[in-house]
Formats: C-alpha cells, sequence, structure tokens
C-alpha cells in the first residue's frame, strides 16, 4: 500500500478488458494487468476482503448486450459477475455514455431504451450495484481514476490513523 500522498496510484487493469485505459493523461499512475474475477479495474491491495474495491467499465453498446438473453445476448453473464459484486466492499459500472445516449436510442441493438433502463434498475434494486454513466470515454476513465484515487487515500490515511494509535475514521468500504 502507498504510505505517502506523493506515491504512485497503481491501478490494476483485467487481463480481459478490451480498450483498456491507460490513465497516461494522469500523472503518477501506473497500470498493472492481471486477472480480476470481478469487474475491469481495482487497486492491488484491495481486491479482495472487507475494504475491497473494483469497476467494471462499459461500452454503451456493449452494457445494451447485457440487457439481451440467449445466443446473441450475456446477460445471464453479467448477472453472474453482479451477484459475484456482492463480495466487494465497493462495486460500480461505469458506462461511457450519457443516460441521455440511451434514451435517444444511440446504440446498435433493437433493445428499446426503456427495457435498457429498467434493466439497470432491477440490477440496482437486486443485487445493489449503481451504474454511473459518466458521459464519454474520456469521463469514464477520469471517474475510475478518481475514485480509486479517493478509495486508495481513504484506505491509506485509515491504515496510518490505526498504525499511529490516533482514531482513524471509517474504515475503507464501510459505512460511518
Amino acid at each position: 500500500m502507498p504510505s505517502k500522498k506523493t506515491d504512485r496510484l497503481v491501478i490494476v487493469r483485467d487481463t480481459r478488458e478490451k480498450r483498456g485505459f491507460d490513465f497516461k493523461r494522469f500523472r503518477n499512475v501506473l497500470v498493472v494487468n492481471a486477472k480480476l474475477d470481478t469487474g475491469d479495474y481495482s487497486l492491488p491491495w484491495l481486491q479482495t476482503g472487507p475494504a475491497s474495491i473494483s469497476i467494471e467499465r462499459k461500452s454503451l453498446d456493449d452494457l445494451v448486450g447485457c440487457c439481451v438473453s440467449g445466443k446473441s445476448g450475456s446477460r445471464e453473464r453479467f448477472e453472474r459477475e453482479l451477484a459475484r459484486s456482492r463480495e466487494i466492499s465497493r462495486f460500480m459500472v461505469v458506462v461511457e455514455a450519457g443516460m441521455q445516449d440511451v434514451w435517444l436510442h444511440k446504440y446498435v441493438s433493437r433493445v428499446p431504451p426503456k427495457s435498457v433502463l429498467a434493466s439497470l434498475n432491477a440490477w440496482f434494486c437486486r443485487f445493489g450495484v449503481p451504474f454511473v454513466f459518466a458521459g464519454t470515454r474520456r469521463g469514464a476513465e477520469w471517474l475510475i481514476h478518481d475514485v480509486l484515487s479517493k478509495y486508495a487515500a481513504h484506505a491509506r490515511e485509515y491504515v496510518e490513523a490505526m498504525e499511529s494509535g490516533t482514531s482513524p475514521q471509517c474504515p475503507p468500504g464501510q459505512n460511518s
């Protein structure tokens, strides 16, 4: 775990991630490729356990494909991933589009926009996973970096407080 605020942020990117982010526009970031059981991005020392974090990235077409069952769709596979996400303290899906892109049907599939959004809402209710629309691919990269950076800083501050004997704030991954 990084011990100083000036240390490099290490982001783990799943080896199966297609069109993965390199985070080169951010300073002091190192991307390491490794297999993640759930999600596309995580922190190397917080992939499992009570303070774990993982983020799934989806293009709009990929997200819509996850809403389709059967041969052409991947709904069942995606729901298995959402079920696995229950083992992760903090998990979210970041979409490289805006919600208006769904409403305006800016994707290839014939799935109606209301059906796509109904699936996202049902998955939130069933699995507790938030779907965050980042507006663009660049916005999604920024959001993933920002969330992981802030989570790493919070985890570091918590560990430093525990080591120094001071009263730490809420542990990472737990609600206050």
